[in-house]
């Protein structure tokens, strides 16, 4: 056999008995210097799981009001930022021609009532409600009560059905309104809890619940979504309608369960791993079945107790097989558990 032959056999071996020495370490203890860094407890507390997304806050009602037919605007009787009840005038248009087609239809009902038969009284009766109606029309009043916004007519103008009126908010409640992602989407439900941070009111959360849920979809910047709006039950003071605001919905939660951080965990062919620290510091593998999750902690519902002394980084103990390869040697763990420089 040539030098070269044997070389090259030689090198197979090295290679093989070294991935042996891989898989091997995923299952036995590694040679790791365990620090008290590298190590948290089992623990016990409240996870929820959220689905988060960024909206507006928006008046929790919004009417139009715009004129019913052409017609000269006669009198406005509101300012901008003025507060009206419901049935409250707003503007009353030109309504000369319709008063008139209003009495002559009284007229002709009461005709009818002396002489007519009781298909003409009944003719004569529907053609008095829809006249009363087209006359009591040209005196447009608020639908809702709540707020009076900016419009941009005047007493002269001549207003049609097409033209902008004058749009009342019900700023008595505030709703958010957000795209849903179409994978989170089959989460939701209307009633779930949510909690709502305002761009412009920094350091406050309010509270809040699901009160729609789309019952289609739309693309917003290539993607599929749900939307959905979030009422808030007390609004502030200061809230604006426009403000940016970031939600939070509370799709599931679990109270006083283990809990690890998920960097803890690894997966190994579907089933999900930790690694315990024994006594005496040494590395076990250890099935685990997990629940609820915040992406940042994760429910332990089997294969560990609470108190356990586990790993913070599993990718520590099944890393890629030389210890200056494996993330987390040289330096303290990242935030949350995550892998840092180095141990």
């Amino acid at each position: 056999m040539s030098f070269k032959k044997a070389g090259i056999i030689l090198i197979i071996i090295v290679l093989a008995a070294a991935g042996i020495f891989w898989w091997q370490g995923r299952e036995e203890e590694r040679d790791i210097t365990v620090t008290e860094q590298m190590v948290t407890e089992v623990t016990e507390g409240d996870l929820q799981e959220t689905i988060s997304a960024s909206g507006e806050l928006q008046a929790r009602d919004k009417r139009e009001h715009s004129a019913p037919r052409s017609a000269e605007v006669t009198e406005i009787a509101v300012e901008t930022g003025d507060e009206v009840e419901k049935g409250d005038l707003l503007f009353q248009l030109d309504d000369r021609e319709q008063r008139l087609d209003y009495l002559q239809a009284q007229r002709r009902y009461n005709q009818a009532l002396i002489d007519g038969s009781e298909q003409q009284i009944a003719e004569e009766e529907l053609q008095l409600e829809l006249a009363e109606k087209r006359f009591n029309d040209m005196a447009v009043k608020a639908k809702i009560d709540g707020q009076v916004g900016d419009f941009d007519f005047s007493v002269g103008d001549e207003l049609t059905a097409e033209s902008s009126g004058i749009t009342v908010r019900d700023f008595s409640s505030y709703l958010v309104e957000i795209d849903i992602d179409e994978i989170d989407s089959p989460l939701l439900d209307e009633g779930l809890p949510a909690m709502v941070d305002v761009d412009a009111l920094p350091g406050n959360s309010f509270s809040g619940e699901v009160v729609s849920i789309y019952s289609g979809t739309r693309v917003n910047d290539g993607m599929v979504v749900v939307p959905v709006e979030i009422e808030i039950f007390e609004p502030s003071e200061d809230f604006r309608a426009g403000f940016s605001a970031e939600a939070e919905i509370v799709v599931e939660s679990r109270e006083n369960v283990p809990m690890v951080p998920t960097t803890a965990i690894f997966t190994e062919e579907g089933q999900e791993y930790v690694v315990k620290v024994g006594e005496e510091e040494e590395l076990e593998t250890v099935e685990v079945s997990t629940g609820l999750t915040d992406r940042t902690q994760i429910e332990i519902t089997s294969g560990i107790e609470t108190g356990d002394r586990i790993l913070i980084n599993a990718a520590m103990f099944i890393g890629f097989g030389e210890e200056e390869d494996m993330p987390g040697f040289g330096g303290p763990p990242g935030a949350n558990g995550g892998p840092g420089g180095g141990f």
